[in-house]
Order: C-alpha cells, then sequence, then structure tokens
C-alpha cells in the first residue's frame, strides 16, 4: 500500500516525536491557531496519525477480500470552491450502531484530514464525504475507509468514543482558554493572594 507510505513520509516532521512536556514548551513559545487545547491536539494528531498509518499498511489485501465498500457517487473537486464528492454503501454495516460510524469518521478524519462535511445513514449502510485536495482522491479515500472498516470491525481499532464527549463538555471551560487567557489567568492567580495578605 504505497499510498499510504508516501503520507506517512509527508508527516514526519519533528513534532511526531514530541513528548507531552515538549508538546507544551512547543505551543507556548510558537505562534499557533486556535485555543490552547486545539493548539495541543493538532500536535498530538500528527503522532497519532503516523500511528494510524502503519495500522492502516499492515492490513493485507487478503484480510481486505471480504470487506466491501462500494462506491455509489462520485464527484470531482472542482477548484477552491467545490468540494469533492463520494457516496460509499458499507452492505455489511448497515443497521450498525451509531458508535460504529462515528468511530469510522473520527478516523477517517484523523487519516485523511480535509473533510468539510461527512454524514452517514446506518439504516442504509451509507457514507457521504465533502472533502478537499486528498491526494490519490476517490480511490485512496475508498481503500482507507476499507481498511479502517476491516480494523473497527476486527477490534483493531477502539470504537471509544468518550474522547469526543469529553471534547464537548469541556467546551467554554478552562481547558479551552486562549494561551493569552491561559496567562491572564495565571498572572491573576499569582496576584490575588498577595494583595490578600
Amino acid at each position: 500500500m504505497n499510498a499510504h507510505s508516501d503520507s506517512t513520509a509527508q508527516t514526519n516532521h519533528p513534532r511526531s516525536n514530541l513528548s507531552f512536556q515538549d508538546i507544551l514548551e512547543t505551543v507556548s513559545h510558537e505562534p499557533g491557531q486556535g485555543r490552547l487545547l486545539e493548539q495541543i491536539e493538532k500536535i498530538v494528531r500528527v503522532q497519532q496519525r503516523e500511528r494510524l498509518y502503519v495500522m492502516l499498511s499492515e492490513v493485507t489485501e487478503d484480510q481486505l477480500l471480504p470487506v466491501l465498500v462500494l462506491l455509489e457517487r462520485d464527484l470531482p473537486q472542482r477548484g477552491k470552491c467545490n468540494t469533492a464528492y463520494n457516496r460509499f454503501v458499507i452492505p455489511s454495516w448497515k443497521k450498525y450502531d451509531d458508535i460504529y460510524w462515528q468511530s469510522l469518521i473520527d478516523y477517517t478524519i484523523l487519516a485523511l484530514r480535509t473533510f468539510k462535511e461527512i454524514d452517514f445513514c446506518a439504516s442504509r449502510g451509507k457514507l457521504v464525504l465533502h472533502y478537499f485536495d486528498i491526494p490519490g482522491g476517490t480511490p485512496r479515500v475508498q481503500d482507507v475507509i476499507r481498511r479502517l472498516v476491516w480494523l473497527i470491525g476486527n477490534d483493531r481499532l477502539s470504537v471509544d468514543f468518550t474522547r469526543s464527549r469529553w471534547m464537548e463538555s469541556w467546551r467554554n471551560t478552562v481547558a479551552s482558554m486562549s494561551r493569552e487567557e491561559v496567562f491572564t489567568a495565571a498572572g491573576i492567580l499569582e496576584i490575588v493572594p498577595k494583595l490578600l495578605l
């Protein structure tokens, strides 16, 4: 599976092997977009993506033989205004619980990144994707989804979605503060005890 090894090479960034302490130092010294947790998550996801590419590349063609991910509709990307559109049917996943579909979407986003919208219909086994600039286009997307379906179906990837629920519950809290807000809060916490003395 050469497409994945090419992608892995693209993500072989100096940040891919950072410890948590290194990540915190990077976030505090480099400019970044988003709130503090979002910046940390971006760096950590580089590491996760690299590990996922290794897992995807280890799935053999023989293992994939029973896995059907059928392309039902395909519209190519047009410029930077109109996304590519794919609609796939995964017959073996018809009526699967939403948690499996949500985990498939999460891992698909992790692997391929540039999605504008992803939707599914569990009762019909359909997955709809809108995306920009994925090298290899539809065949690559289909191959990645097929491998993810096999990994999830064989318990090689977790379907536990507590991370997303945790992130949702922490929005608008201290954990979602921007770097400037954290530094301001830290400064206040340092000054307040001195004022109370």
